[in-house]
């Protein structure tokens, strides 16, 4: 390059990369011009003409506008190596006229207009060693016509089933959806100018597009005749070929193409279809291309997607399955979630959708599309959910475009040397594995073996960018390595970067090096981390996380209660716990070793066989979240009857399902609101929970009781944490009071007495079994129930019973365990007691003057104390005389004037 004039022109011009101002690149050496002025702009391009004419090839592209030049860029990709050129010009005249006749349908033509569609080829196909292809192709610009976006999206999807027709045979290495380049079609990418190719890639350097001829088309009858002289190079050609324009060049549309013509409005932002959540999938709050910020005047900014972002969200598109573009309400979650990721994507949508040529209706299509509200913050669908489906739907070809978009990603980091790109890759490369759950504490969460686990500050993630990360970068620098043996050495004297290709490469391979000693430096990784919170931060992890009823997980895999299946974990899935215990859906519980001591163990603390099928019932349902029964256990009998051993062999079934829950969370009373209450927050994702015996003569708070037990919507907030920091969950847990005497209940209401069920172990454990209810003491039993075979047998042994009993999603109580439960809930109640010792009905009418011939409501309250006296309950809660004169009422009819006739008090 002179530097005296072109390129004392470009630092003059030279603008800032992302500031949305640049026209035009240098991209051998990345740089950024904007060159906007008219005056500007010919003085431009006398200067590069010069040079092309004078010097050679150069590298310079001009950014595409919402209005300019119909293009078409079409790529031919061949496997191997290929000499010559396959497609033919027969072949290329027919595709323009059919090109043609349909640009005809959007753009008015004056009748026997004659246009011409020049046709750009490469002198050969460029073959690249390292990658064993070759590319061949055509660019097609015609002038004449200025065209928008939807135009040439509309053209495409009518000419992509015909493609074959036109270009049979060329036996290519790509289906015609990606020979046929999406990018140029939205005027958001960039185009070069006549003469410029592309800077060395792959170890080679590709030929630019030249002249080869130009079709003239004729609008009246479609005849087309040849000119296959090249122009010289010149300044008002460079400027006629140019894709650029002003919006007021637009060539006129007619009433199909008017409906594309629409002006941009900024997004919506509002609920609505916006707002329908993923399937599972949380929304992505960091990661989203063309960031968007809403101001205080709710106006919301799209930066353009850039090509390499434009392909990445189209590759995902069509890696979907079938179904989402037949099904209608896939097919508007997909068009909503498109327009969510950035209104460029439209033309991805209308192509998406013309899959079905069935159903495609081109102007409903668009209407649809522009009937999605664009949301960006609550519960939407995003990015995040379209990489989901790529993912579900062929995992395959997802890799392979992900593996694309961390190779681009690696080599921008390698160009910007900035800790926000590196962070862009580490996210590409792990965002299913790792997630931010607060970005105040640094908190963070890795997913392995089919879990999410809590690392501290994210340690395990920055460890990796010394390592894996770090040689992901210099696996790429060993590829650019091996390229750059096929660049010559850099003429004596030269040292040009903008011109020397061998300059060029080692500079670019110099960044390699620099960025891979970053990658070892504490400060640098410690920047990265920090941006990569932001893009890691899931702000609703906290809540997600082990809310699904349905999943249990284990060591080796996740247990679907639903399905009764069993599988590999997943991210989605959010679960954090696991019974940390080794499950075989294909060893029964009764082939393991231990079944026979294990089972004679059951037998002997449950020998009723009623009430053992009933617990080992109910203790199965802890494997769901979902706790429709609603029942509050107690299971009370005397000192050494197995019940704690049970409850221990439980708890280690179920791993970090299981827990010991305070007892002072029901013998106390509620905690004010806002206060921390860790032990509630423990709670949250858990099953089962014990509780040990509260004091002598504690009384459980009922209502709190009912509501632990109904599985209620609950919020805590945990030690420590601040007042914004609450934490809903939804209760799971089935709650278990071991007791040897039962706690006292100081209320009657059916809510209490509906969820209280009452457990007996009558079994004694003693060294010499005398009496029916004795069994031999094993010393060894607290060290087996603790076990991992035991542990593993057993809850084998649930998921059996789960699914023999297809969850136990109405499992009542027997008839045993009620009437325990009755008896415990008569001795709760001193007035039922009260009554049944010292009131009793009159069989005949009392003889006339007789003392007991009325019972008054003094003489009732005279015997209650003196009953309550006598048995120690004179501060019995809920035992008082308002107590007993409802229970009167209710049992002998309202308070007659003169006292009650119908009974009398005293000893039976």
């Amino acid at each position: 390059m002179q530097p005296s004039k072109l390129r004392t022109f470009l630092e003059k011009h030279e603008s800032d990369k992302g500031s949305g101002q640049e026209t035009h690149q240098l991209r051998a050496i990345c740089k950024m011009y904007n060159i906007s002025n008219d005056d500007d702009l010919s003085h431009f391009y006398d200067l590069y003409a010069d040079y092309v004419k004078n010097v050679g090839m150069l590298t310079i592209t001009e950014k595409m506008t919402p209005v300019g030049s119909l293009r078409v860029d079409l790529d031919f990709v061949y496997e191997g190596k290929v000499e010559d050129h396959r497609h033919t010009q027969e072949q290329v005249v027919s595709f323009v006229k059919d090109y043609m006749n349909e640009v005809k349908k959007y753009h008015t033509m004056v009748d026997g207009s004659v246009f011409e569609v020049c046709v750009m080829e490469k002198p050969e196909p460029t073959y690249y060693p390292s990658k064993n292809e070759s590319k061949s192709g055509i660019h097609i610009v015609v002038p004449m016509i200025k065209t928008i976006k939807g135009v040439e999206n509309a053209v495409k999807n009518a000419l992509l089933p015909r493609m074959e027709t036109h270009f049979p045979g060329l036996g290519l290495k790509k289906g015609w959806r990606d020979v046929y380049d999406s990018a140029v079609l939205n005027h958001t990418t960039w185009w070069p100018l006549l003469r410029s190719g592309k800077p060395l890639e792959h170890g080679v350097q590709p030929l630019p597009y030249r002249f080869k001829y130009t079709v003239d088309w004729s609008s009246k009858d479609g005849a087309t005749s040849i000119d296959d002289e090249e122009p010289r190079i010149t300044a008002d050609l460079i400027r006629k070929y140019s894709v650029r324009a002003h919006s007021s060049d637009a060539s006129p549309l007619t009433e199909a193409g008017k409906l594309y013509d629409r002006v941009e409005e900024p997004p919506r932002i509002s609920g609505g279809a916006a707002a329908v959540p993923a399937r599972g999938r949380p929304a992505v709050r960091q990661g989203d291309p063309g960031s968007r910020g809403s101001s205080p005047t709710r106006v919301t900014v799209q930066t353009p997607l850039t090509e390499d972002q434009l392909r990445r969200f189209r590759d995902h598109v069509f890696n979907l399955a079938e179904f989402r573009y037949k099904s209608y309400q896939d097919w508007i979650n997909t068009g909503q979630c498109l327009k969510n990721i950035h209104s460029d994507l439209e033309g991805t949508f209308l192509e998406f959708s013309a899959q079905d040529p069935g159903n495609y209706k081109e102007r409903e299509t668009i209407a649809k599309w522009t009937s999605f509200n664009f949301r960006n913050d609550g519960v939407r669908l995003s990015e995040k959910s379209l990489l989901h489906w790529s993912r579900l739907d062929n995992l395959e070809k997802y890799e392979e475009i992900e593996k694309r978009n961390i190779d681009y990603l690696v080599n921008e980091g390698v160009s910007t040397q900035t800790e926000h790109d590196v962070a862009l890759v580490v996210f590409a490369m792990y965002r299913d594995m790792y997630k931010c759950a607060r970005y105040s504490s640094a908190s963070w969460f890795r997913f392995m073996t089919h879990i999410w686990k809590e690392t501290d500050k994210g340690i395990d993630l920055q460890c990796r960018l010394s390592s894996d990360v770090a040689r992901r970068f210099w696996d790429q620098a060993k590829v650019f390595m091996s390229q750059m043996e096929d660049i010559p050495e850099c003429p004596v004297g030269k040292h040009e970067e903008t011109t020397c290709d061998r300059c060029r490469a080692e500079k670019k391979l110099k960044s390699y090096t620099e960025m891979r000693m970053k990658l070892k430096t504490s400060r640098f990784k410690e920047n990265v981390m920090r941006e990569c919170r932001e893009l890691f931060l899931d702000e609703e992890f906290v809540n997600k996380v082990d809310e699904n009823k349905n999943l249990i997980a284990f060591n080796n895999g996740v247990y679907d209660t639903l399905k009764m299946e069993f599988r590999d974990g997943k991210p989605e899935d959010y679960i954090s716990f696991s019974t940390k215990l080794d499950f075989d859906p294909e060893k029964p519980h009764d082939t393991h070793e231990c079944w026979a001591e294990l089972r004679k163990f059951i037998h002997d603390v449950l020998p009723d066989r009623e009430v053992r099928t009933y617990f080992l019932a109910y203790l199965s349902t802890s494997l769901s979240g979902a706790n429709e029964a609603q029942k509050f256990h107690i299971l009370t009998g005397t000192g050494s009857n197995g019940k704690s051993m049970l409850m221990n062999l439980m708890t280690q079934a179920m791993g970090d399902y299981a827990t010991k829950a305070s007892v002072t969370m029901l013998t106390q009373g509620r905690g004010k609101t806002g206060a921390a209450n860790p032990d509630l927050v423990r709670l949250k994702g858990r099953r089962f929970a014990t509780m040990s015996e509260p004091d002598e003569g504690a009384a459980i708070n009922t209502g709190y009781m009912k509501e632990l037990a109904s599985s209620e919507r609950v919020v805590g907030r945990d030690l420590y944490a601040g007042s914004k920091q609450m934490v809903e969950f939804d209760m799971q847990t089935r709650f278990n009071f071991s007791c040897n005497d039962k706690p006292v209940i100081n209320t009657q209401d059916g809510g209490t007495w509906r969820r209280l069920v009452v457990v007996d172990f009558p079994t004694k454990f003693v060294v010499n079994p005398m009496k029916d209810n004795e069994k031999p003491m094993d010393e060894a039993i607290q060290h087996k129930v603790v076990s991992v075979d035991w542990a593993t047998c057993f809850l084998s042994y649930l998921v059996f019973l789960y699914k023999q009993g297809n969850g136990f999603r109405k499992l009542t109580p027997p008839g045993k365990v009620m009437a325990y439960t009755s008896d415990y809930k008569e001795d709760n109640d001193a007035i039922a007691r009260f009554l049944r010792e010292k009131v009793h009905e009159s069989t005949t009418p009392p003889p006339a003057g007789d003392e007991r011939a009325s019972v008054t409501l003094g003489a009732l309250q005279v015997a209650f104390n003196e009953w309550k006296r006598s048995n120690e309950l004179m501060y019995k809660a809920g035992a008082g005389m308002p107590e007993l004169r409802k229970r009167m009422d209710a049992t002998y009819g309202k308070y007659p004037s003169g006292g009650w006739t119908s009974f009398h008090l005293g000893d039976a």
